[in-house]
């Protein structure tokens, strides 16, 4: 029995450790995926209210980073709103993680991010803190520092600007750590890309385990499940609770004997 509970726990560990390795790179139409670096955390914005703020304050705590502008009269208010209905759907304490939207047009203002905030949270359906949802402005410099550390090229044309749709994670520290692309996203991959982001889990929580058992596919561009990883939950799960009841028994006949 030992022996089997062993065998069951080198398989879930190599599973594990050979599971595909961060960092994947691939690339979608105007992204360059720059996984594993650091976003300059000096960069200066300005918030909704017209106050001057680094990029610093706001990687303290897994981010979703959306790149926008806010005259975008079509797909980016799309974006925008389905990342607001995937928010509604997170079983996710909104103040433990931050979403960041920063307009790549340094023509947009404060007043006009601020209008935008207003309209996305109210989207949300729920009550939501203002605090973990951001939109910024900015000058040009800072924008392209920005957009360059993310790998997001965007280009000015004639009524508006074309660009790549993708939600960008950030871990804390402002470590780029997944992209998903799209103008929809399914609730559970944002969720995912955010435990994915936390870097805060216990060998044993409920996250390590979804993580265990699905993982993201950049063909696919969201988390797959892998059936031979929760086959090797399965069977470690079904022989640590074996064991237990083993010892359980063999205790309680000792116990017996005794009276």
């Amino acid at each position: 029995m030992t022996a089997y509970l062993s065998s069951a726990l080198s398989l879930v560990l190599t599973i594990l450790l050979s599971g595909a390795a961060a960092g994947q790179y691939t690339q979608s139409f105007g992204i360059d995926e720059k996984i594993g670096q650091t976003v300059p955390p000096d960069l200066v914005f300005f918030d909704e209210a017209g106050e001057k703020v680094s990029l610093r304050q706001f990687t303290d705590k897994p981010a979703i980073i959306s790149l926008v502008y806010y005259s975008c009269g079509s797909r980016c208010p799309l974006l925008l709103g389905n990342l607001a209905q995937a928010l509604s759907s997170l079983n996710l304490n909104p103040a433990a993680y931050r979403i960041i939207t920063v307009s790549f047009d340094d023509r947009d203002t404060p007043a006009l991010a601020s209008e935008m905030k207003r309209n996305y949270i109210k989207a949300i359906g729920k009550p939501f803190p203002g605090s973990s949802w951001r939109f910024l402005t900015g000058d040009s410099e800072n924008i392209k520092r920005f957009t360059d550390a993310l790998g997001f090229s965007f280009r000015k044309e004639p009524g508006g600007f074309s660009h790549p749709r993708a939600l960008i994670f950030l871990f804390p520290g402002g470590v780029v750590g997944r992209y998903l692309y799209g103008m929809s996203f399914l609730p559970f991959d944002v969720q995912m890309s955010l435990h994915e982001s936390s870097g805060k889990r216990s060998f044993f929580s409920a996250d390590r385990l979804a993580l265990f058992c699905y993982s993201y596919d950049p063909e696919e561009n969201r988390y797959v499940f892998h059936l031979a990883r929760s086959l090797a939950v399965f069977f470690f799960l079904l022989g640590v609770t074996s064991i237990a009841l083993y010892w359980v028994a063999r205790r309680k006949e000792g116990i017996d004997e005794d009276c």
